[in-house]
C-alpha cells in the first residue's frame, strides 16, 4: 500500500488566507440562507394555522343580531295616547353591529301600526342594548297588549 507521507498530509491541511476567506464567506452565506428559510417556513406555518382556524365562510363575519320586545307602556300626553315599546337589540354575530334597523308591528283593536326605527348605537359581539321607541295612536281609546307587539323585520350593518 502506498501511504502518503506525513509531509504530504500536512501540506494538504494547510489553508491559505484566500481559502480561509472563501470558507468564511461561504459559511456566512449558508447561515444567512438557512435563517431566511427558517423565517419563511415559520411565517408560512403561522399563516396556515390562521387560515385553518378562521371561518371558511366570509358571511360568518357579517353583522348578525336579534331584536325582541321586552316591555311596553301606554300613556297619554296632551290628549294623545302613546305606546312606548322597549326593544332589546342583541349582537349574535362575530363582528360589531354599527347600525340596527328594526320594524315593529303593533296591533290594537282598531288598526295595525307599522313603524321602522334605525339605531346607530354600536353593539359589540355577544352584547345587547335596550332602545325605547314610541308609537302615537290615532284614537285615544285604542289599546294593545305585549303579545300583539312584534318585530316585523330586522337587519344589521
Amino acid at each position: 500500500m502506498n501511504r502518503p507521507s506525513h509531509d504530504t498530509l500536512a501540506a494538504r491541511k494547510t489553508v491559505t488566507p484566500q481559502k480561509r476567506a472563501l470558507l468564511v464567506s461561504t459559511a456566512r452565506r449558508c447561515r444567512f440562507v438557512m435563517s431566511a428559510v427558517t423565517i419563511a417556513l415559520t411565517i408560512l406555518f403561522a399563516l396556515g394555522v390562521i387560515w385553518a382556524c378562521s371561518p371558511q365562510d366570509p358571511s360568518a363575519w357579517y353583522p348578525k343580531g336579534e331584536a325582541s320586545v321586552v316591555a311596553f307602556l301606554e300613556t297619554t300626553e296632551s290628549g294623545v295616547k302613546l305606546c312606548s315599546v322597549t326593544l332589546k337589540l342583541s349582537n349574535t354575530g362575530l363582528s360589531k353591529i354599527r347600525t340596527s334597523t328594526v320594524s315593529l308591528s303593533l296591533v290594537t283593536g282598531a288598526r295595525t301600526y307599522l313603524s321602522t326605527y334605525v339605531s346607530t348605537l354600536a353593539i359589540l359581539p355577544g352584547k345587547s342594548v335596550y332602545e325605547t321607541k314610541t308609537v302615537a295612536y290615532a284614537d285615544p281609546g285604542e289599546a294593545t297588549e305585549q303579545a300583539k307587539i312584534t318585530v316585523a323585520e330586522q337587519f344589521y350593518e
